[in-house]
């Protein structure tokens, strides 16, 4: 029994000692050993006890029992040790492994718990044995001298160095540790990289990682046993080892029944390299098959062709030659039983293939007739999606698809060219313009006649017209250009079939009225989504393929998309409508108000209206035919109504309406009409639509009135400018001649000024002379007295004329200043003038703003 002690104390104890044992799978049954039990490094797998088989269910589990002892416990929790000692402690510098724990030591009670440390899972509780049991895996990482397994309850610390007394116990029965191999990942695709484990090794011995697996060959499916190492001689150290590798590619194909194999189990041995060979510990690794996940193949406008993905179950694949088993053949050289096993393909169209398992971030190339047309790289999985186009070169019929699945394991698929029929444009218009259509035939059947059909050209008449006729060559496509005239028609989707001319006339001949699904080459197949049924069911035996053009509405205003407002009527003319629709009609992006009546002021009851159109259709390669088509509308209405929708339009059952504008009331300029459509269903609520097509026309300017009057106030103003213009020139001419006199002047007056100068500079001087003299004769008379008074007087007189030249210099002076005066008085008149020639243009603006103004008014009172 356990007893249980309050951890108050101080000191944790635990009595008793554990016993070894095993249990079986299901957890229900104990045995304990007496001596020994041998286990497995990294697991709980017991392959002996006591040196025997274990008893009871296989594979046996290593159980701890705690109950036999008994094992007491005064702390709540423990540890599991392994060590290679039997001593009554832990020491961790000695090589003890904690690997386990902590456990609670009231989960030795009840029912079995889970407890997870370090990736690897225990049992711990009594189950419905009568034990107190932990059952669970030794750690890996150990060498084969490690017996002995004890507990320890946390008395020294969670992890110490060295603990020893009463806080730890030990089972007496000794551990055999035999060598155990680990690979992670444990399954996968091939080039996985791998990580190889071992433990529980004598140390420092060299060994050798081998594999060994059955391989089933390609040519005739029998089974070889392959061997061979994946990791060369390495120690094995301590006594366990990590060792990195690249898992190898069995290349496998096919599995014992002859059929593509589901997985391939190898087995990896680690081996002393001596004579004989000693193997120590194995694994396995589950290499996954390569295949294919699915295979998709759509029309070079992504329509789908063939994605039922049947071919998982009823079209085969292999590689390049038969294998021949008691399953039966498997071969992608078998010929399809009809395109049945085979994906359906279309020129220009992609093949989306998508794989499982191949060789891991790898190149994947797919190939046909030698020819690399796709690839695809593989994921860290082996994972795969890529996609290859149908190459122009390929005949109609049986093909093969080889894929390089990785490092050289080639997978192949047949796939079943259909014929391609291609038209440029694949859209347009009938007519307003016309539209010419270029076909272009891949993967037909060679040297053969081909008829080149369009259905419907009147709403839901369901009857093809032979357009146009060509021929193909040996590699299947057109002999020279084929090319046809979109018809006039109604708008939306019409299929263009091709023809086996070769058995059209079966077809005349009424021999061939049923549908057929026919296995031949001429692609006229009933794929299960409706592509190619109506041709089938019109042409079961002669229908190569189709392919759909879509008519596109057209309008066109007459008279080359110009007038006058005249007041005649414009014709415009729309083509290419649905015939169930209602259009409202917009002009410069207002509603117009038109109304529909296709027969007017009926009587009660049904009436009839039979429209007839006459169409030469066709050119190129076999030429044109004239076809007369008539179409009969049946209308119900009450005495005397119109049938029609107000402010609505239609079109006949070819598409076509026509429609009159009155030439008045439009602005010069670009303007825009356009069609709306509305539902077949059109009730009056209100719908929000783009226009469905348009055009634009230019209104010229004849018979406009403000365009008139605005004509003649411009004419008005360009006189008055020409007047003012020519008034002005005159005044600049003047003003250059008196500029002129001018600037002549004004050098005159500046050279004379420059000579006054100069005088006035000289009398200075002789002023300033004279008034020396004087000064000196002064001092002489001083000296002399009166005997000198006939010099004073002399010199006197001397300064009087002096003094006279200088008033005589200084009125020059003056005068040559009112000269320079009249000069500026010149430069002002000037300036005046230039003035006058700024008010002038002044003038000229404001009489045309006013004229502005004036047109102005016109205009709003006109409006």
């Amino acid at each position: 029994m356990i007893l249980f002690v309050p951890i108050g104390i101080s000191h944790a104890t635990i009595t008793g000692n554990m016993v070894l044992g095993h249990v079986n799978p299901a957890h229900t049954v104990y045995a304990g050993a007496t001596n020994n039990v041998t286990v497995v490094a990294g697991s709980s797998l017991v392959t002996l006890q006591d040196n025997a088989v274990p008893s009871g269910t296989l594979p046996a589990e290593l159980a701890i029992d705690f109950t036999t002892g008994p094992v007491t416990f005064t702390a709540p929790q423990f540890f599991l040790y392994i060590s290679k000692n039997g001593f009554g402690n832990v020491n961790t510098t000695a090589g003890d492994i904690r690997y386990a724990g902590p456990f609670n030591v009231t989960d030795l009670v009840g029912a079995f718990k889970t407890k997870t440390f370090s990736g690897h899972t225990y049992y711990i509780g009594t189950g419905s044995t009568t034990k107190k049991l932990i059952i669970g895996p030794i750690p890996i990482t150990i060498s084969s001298a490690y017996a002995y397994i004890k507990i320890y309850d946390g008395s020294c610390g969670s992890n110490p160095t060295f603990c020893g007394g009463t806080g730890i116990a030990g089972a007496l029965q000794r551990l055999i540790v035999k060598p155990g191999l680990q690979v992670t990942p444990s399954s996968g695709a091939a080039g996985t990289p791998a990580t190889f484990m071992g433990g529980g090794f004598p140390a420092g011995i060299n060994i050798f990682l081998g594999y060994s697996y059955t391989f089933y060959y390609w040519t005739n499916g029998t089974a070889k046993l392959k061997t061979g190492n994946i990791v060369g001689n390495f120690s094995t150290g301590p006594g366990y080892f990590n060792q990195s590798a690249v898992m190898l590619d069995t290349k496998q194909g096919v599995g014992g029944t002859g059929g593509p194999h589901a997985t391939t189990v190898i087995t990896f041995t680690a081996y002393k390299g001596n004579s004989p060979h000693t193997a120590y510990a194995t694994t396995t690794f589950t290499e996954s098959n390569r295949g294919f996940a699915s295979i998709l193949s759509y029309d070079s406008g992504g329509t789908a062709v063939d994605v039922t993905n049947s071919w998982v179950s009823g079209k085969v694949y292999a590689n390049d030659t038969a294998i021949t088993t008691s399953a039966g053949v498997l071969a992608l050289a078998k010929p399809c039983s009809g395109p049945t096993q085979c994906v359906y393909a279309k020129i220009f169209g992609a093949i989306w293939i998508a794989g499982n398992w191949s060789y891991v971030s790898s190149a994947i190339s797919f190939w046909i007739n030698g020819t690399q047309v796709g690839s695809a790289t593989s994921s860290s999985k082996g994972f795969f999606n890529g996609s290859l186009t149908v190459p122009t070169t390929l005949s109609n019929g049986l093909h093969n698809v080889k894929v390089n699945l990785g490092n050289n394991v080639w997978y192949n698929f047949n796939i079943w060219v259909l014929p391609t029929l291609v038209l440029t444009p694949s859209q347009g218009t009938a007519s307003n313009p016309n539209t010419n259509v270029t076909l272009s035939a891949y993967g037909f059947p060679a040297d053969i006649k081909v008829l080149i059909y369009w259905n419907s050209t009147t709403w839901n008449d369901g009857n093809w017209y032979n357009l146009v006729n060509g021929t193909t060559g040996s590699n299947g496509q057109f002999n020279g250009t084929v090319w046809f005239t979109v018809p006039e028609t109604f708008g939306g989707s019409h299929n263009v079939a091709a023809i086996d001319y070769t058995t059209q006339d079966i077809l005349e001949s009424g021999v061939l009225t049923s549908y057929a699904v026919l296995p031949n080459n001429k692609g006229c197949f009933d794929l299960g989504d409706g592509l190619y049924e109506d041709m089938c069911e019109e042409f079961p035996e002669a229908g190569i393929t189709m392919t759909p053009f879509t008519v596109v509405a057209s309008l066109e205003v007459n008279n080359n998309n110009a007038f006058n407002n005249t007041g005649s009527l414009i014709q415009v003319v729309a083509e290419g409508l649905i015939p169930v629709n209602y259009y409202s009609v917009n002009i410069d992006n207002q509603m117009a108000d038109f109304s529909t009546t296709l027969i007017g002021g009926v009587t009660s009851g049904t009436h009839t209206e039979v429209v007839c159109t006459t169409k030469t259709t066709g050119s190129g390669i076999g030429g044109g035919e004239v076809h007369v088509t008539c179409k009969t509308i049946t209308v119900t209405g009450s005495s005397g109504s119109f049938v029609g929708v107000h402010g609505l339009v239609t079109s006949n059952p070819n598409g076509t309406a026509w429609l009159w504008i009155v030439a008045a009331g439009f602005r010069p300029g670009i303007h825009e009409i356009s069609l709306t459509s509305t539902p077949e269903n059109y009730t009056g609520s209100p719908h929000v639509y783009g226009p469905e097509v348009y055009d634009t026309f230019w209104v010229g300017t004849g018979n406009d009135t403000v365009y008139n009057g605005l004509s003649n106030q411009l004419s008005a103003l360009s006189a008055m400018i020409a007047s003012f213009s020519s008034t002005l020139s005159s005044i600049q001419s003047t003003v250059q001649s008196i500029q002129s006199s001018v600037n002549t002047l004004s050098a005159s007056v500046t050279s004379l000024q420059a000579s006054v100068t100069s005088i006035s500079s000289m009398v200075t001087s002789i002023q300033s002379d004279v008034s020396s003299i004087k000064a000196t004769v002064a001092d002489i008379s001083t000296s002399l007295g009166t005997g000198t008074s006939g010099i004073t007087s002399k010199i006197d007189d001397l300064t009087t004329k002096v003094n006279s030249i200088s008033t005589t210099l200084g009125q020059v002076q003056t005068s040559v200043n009112g000269l320079s005066g009249l000069s500026g008085q010149v430069t002002d008149t000037l300036n005046a003038a230039n003035q006058v020639s700024t008010y002038v243009l002044v003038a000229i603006a404001l009489s045309a703003i006013t004229l502005v103004l004036a047109l102005a008014i016109l205009i709003r009172k006109l409006s």
